[in-house]
């Protein structure tokens, strides 16, 4: 249940969804007091999982003995050389991990962390959705409890990993906790860094849960700075024809810029907000024809950013 990649239908929006509403759930179930929420970061994730502790799962779960020899032969008869400039290394198989760039690589990865939450759920047996204590997609690992509870769970964490030949990166994790809450945690005796917010699946997290101005900010700087970039390139007047500089904006652009609509709580200020952000962009473009924005936003089929909050295709 807490593991939401690689499953049909489910995205990292929804994921981001059930995180939303478990913090929700557990203020109104706590007479009003907000969890502790913390994200967890995997050092080297796919470089350090020992591939026997995979193929031994599998074995367990009665996967077929020719596809784990498949896979056996795939990734542990493996020859690799680094290539820099004209200097090329000698050939080396790697002892641990799964291959960088894999399409197999995040499923044997997600077998291989899923034994976690199963560690994790033992401390409170349930089947009430409040009770989930963490969330997995794929790598990224968030941890959800009362600020007395939450050490308990990083202690297993930590057993988790030292038994299964890995390392959690103590100063790339974050706390996010109310503002009364003055606990330090810590992982391998390193106190965690806390935060006001914390940036999970794209999305931004406050003690409360999505923080939707703090998701609308750090939006106008990512595009802001992608815009810049494919205008440098040719995203303009005098430089690519006006068809295919939209074109490039729908396609790497706009997808940025309607991320996770359909599921934040945005305000009236926050859609002229992005607005404003989509007629910068197409200004970049147009120069001169900026005060035909909104024609050619229709014109290209650019519907507004209120319509798009009804469109999510993974629902």
């Amino acid at each position: 249940m807490q593991q939401g990649g690689f499953k049909p239908k489910l995205s990292a929006i929804d994921h981001a969804v059930v995180l939303d509403e478990l913090m929700h759930r557990f203020k109104t179930n706590n007479n009003n007091t907000p969890p502790t929420v913390i994200t967890l970061d995997v050092a080297k994730a796919y470089d350090q999982c020992p591939r026997d502790t995979i193929w031994n799962t599998m074995h367990n779960k009665n996967c077929n003995p020719r596809l784990l020899n498949i896979l056996k032969n795939l990734f542990d008869q493996v020859n690799i050389q680094v290539i820099n400039g004209n200097h090329q290394s000698y050939n080396f198989q790697p002892i641990t991990g799964v291959l960088q760039g894999s399409v197999l690589s995040p499923h044997l990865y997600s077998i291989f962390i899923n034994s976690l939450p199963q560690q994790l759920s033992e401390i409170h047996p349930t089947n009430n959705l409040q009770d989930i204590n963490c969330l997995l997609f794929a790598d990224d690992v968030v941890l959800i409890s009362s600020p007395d509870k939450m050490q308990n769970l990083l202690n297993i964490c930590e057993e988790h990993s030292l038994l299964n030949g890995y390392r959690w990166s103590p100063t790339k994790c974050t706390v996010i906790s109310s503002p009364t809450n003055n606990t330090t945690y810590n992982l391998y005796n390193t106190n965690l860094p806390t935060a006001p917010a914390v940036k999970y699946l794209g999305l931004q997290f406050n003690h409360l849960g999505m923080d939707t101005q703090a998701h609308v900010n750090n939006l106008k700087e990512k595009v802001n700075k992608s815009m810049h970039r494919i205008h440098q390139i040719g995203a303009r007047t005098n430089g690519f024809s006006l068809l295919l500089s939209t074109k490039i904006y729908k396609q790497f652009i706009r997808p940025n810029i309607e991320y996770a609509l359909s599921i934040t709580n945005f305000r009236t200020t926050n859609f002229a907000a992005l607005e404003r952000l989509q007629d910068d962009c197409l200004r970049m473009i147009y120069r001169w024809f900026y005060q035909l924005i909104s024609q050619i936003s229709t014109g290209y089929g650019q519907p507004s950013k209120h319509g798009r909050t009804m469109v999510h295709p993974e629902l």
